[in-house]
């Protein structure tokens, strides 16, 4: 009976960390989306104030 509740908390831990490290790789890459935009924006900017 132990051995058994034992196998059910490793399995769960398992699923816990793969969830949690994909959870952190999509917050991730979002990041990084988010920072690319930004710093291609700021690029666009200062390319228009030089034309202008």
């Amino acid at each position: 009976m132990k051995k058994k509740l034992w196998i059910k908390k490793f399995v769960l831990n398992i699923l816990l960390g793969i969830g949690g490290a994909v959870f952190g790789a999509l917050f991730m890459i979002t990041g990084i989306l988010i920072f690319t935009v930004e710093i291609l924006f700021q690029g666009l900017e200062k390319i228009y104030t030089y034309l202008i």
